[in-house]
């Protein structure tokens, strides 16, 4: 642009927008550079399996409704709403 000698308004105007698209990138790399490294000590905690409730949920209903886990293969699979809005397996 100084070599040239072209100064206008809009080569001006590009130019900064570009030098600060620039910057931010490099920002913006910094940033994910260093967040990696905080990211990879936080995989070292022990992240409870969501599975556990559901699975204590299933045995719990097994017993109070005395039913196995698993559908026999010659019954079909029915549900009836209960009182409180959730569905149970009718017997």
């Amino acid at each position: 642009m100084i070599g040239k000698g072209v100064i206008h308004q809009m080569i001006v105007f590009f130019t900064c927008k570009n030098c600060l698209v620039f910057v931010l990138q490099l920002y913006r790399l910094s940033i994910i550079a260093t967040a990696k490294k905080e990211d990879e000590d936080e995989d070292d905690t022990v992240i409870p399996n969501p599975n556990v409730n559901t699975v204590k949920a299933l045995i719990a209903a097994q017993k109070k409704f005395k039913m196995p886990l698993t559908k026999p293969e010659n019954q079909s699979s029915k549900v009836v709403p209960s009182t409180d809005g959730a569905e149970l397996p009718q017997a």
